[in-house]
């Protein structure tokens, strides 16, 4: 039940994710059609470079579920099924301990970030905290996901050392 949720928390994120895209190439239509006719859309880059920020963090857990990531399987092939899964295994325990200490580090700049109202100043000022919002939220997903990972990952080395 509680996979399900999570899952289904992180394949909304994606979507969102997905939708963010869709704004931001709408923006930047906008911005170059508006350029001849009138000027360049004030706030557009900075409105893109927040947005961008939320579209790579928010989709990392959804591509972690669907192992989009970059795999090179090339030298864990040659190994029995169990070393293979081992080897899997310490990989998924190193990935969650680089990115929980990631995801701490996020959350502590994203708390700072709000307190303060930091903001980013171009041609207007713009609210950066939103952003460390969603990257402390996309990685603290990241973290569930590789966590839940390591439990299928024991119980698959439970049924094949059998």
């Amino acid at each position: 039940m509680i996979r399900r949720f999570i899952s289904q928390v992180i394949k909304s994120s994606a979507t969102l994710s997905a939708l963010i895209l869709l704004l931001m190439a709408a923006s930047i239509v906008s911005d170059v059609i508006a350029r001849p006719l009138f000027q360049s859309i004030p706030g557009t880059f900075e409105l893109n470079e927040v947005l961008l920020v939320i579209v790579v963090f928010l989709v990392l857990a959804g591509a972690q579920i669907e192992r989009r990531h970059v795999n090179v399987s090339l030298f864990i092939s040659r190994f029995s099924p169990r070393r293979q899964t081992l080897l899997k295994l310490f990989v998924l325990f190193l990935s969650l301990s680089f990115f929980c200490f990631f995801t701490l580090a996020a959350g502590v700049q994203a708390y700072s970030s709000t307190i303060v109202g930091e903001q980013r100043y171009g041609l207007i000022p713009f609210p950066v905290w939103p952003a460390r919002i969603f990257l402390c939220l996309g990685l603290f997903l990241l973290c569930l996901q590789l966590s839940l990972d390591i439990v299928d990952k024991l119980k698959d080395l439970k049924t094949k050392t059998r």
